[in-house]
């Protein structure tokens, strides 16, 4: 499994509140995007990266899978799988579209009760 170098989960805890667990994300389902040195990388490729990270997660200290990127060009359903995948891993929900010209479909996905609470979940369980 390839994971950042420093393995923030192992030390964050100490220093922070959430950390990253992979490189960019880049609004695919299922893509890499290599950028020489770098690669930005799609939904499922992020979600691949979390394993062996649950034990990591709970109350203040949390596996950042980065931004959502609904409404950047995936489809509907893809969107709304992707807010889905990040409520159950406990990852921060930072929306990383524009709020201002985001389309309706995208506002009820980000704006849907029920994923934010099994994302607030007290315990803070990682699926």
């Amino acid at each position: 499994m390839e994971q950042l170098y420093n393995q923030p989960w192992e030390w964050g805890f100490d220093v922070g509140h959430s950390w990253r667990t992979s490189g960019d994300i880049y609004p695919c389902w299922e893509c890499e995007i290599n950028h020489g040195s770098w690669s930005a990388f799609g939904v499922l490729r992020i979600l691949d990266k979390q394993a062996g990270l649950r034990k990591h997660t709970g109350p203040g200290h949390w596996n950042d899978m980065d931004m959502m990127e609904l409404g950047m060009g995936m489809t509907e359903d893809e969107d709304r799988a992707h807010f889905s995948i990040w409520a159950m891993m406990a990852s921060p929900l930072i929306s990383g579209n524009d709020l201002r010209s985001m389309p309706e479909s995208t506002r009820k996905i980000l704006t849907n009760k029920d994923v934010i609470a099994i994302n607030q979940d007290k315990l803070g369980v990682q699926a």
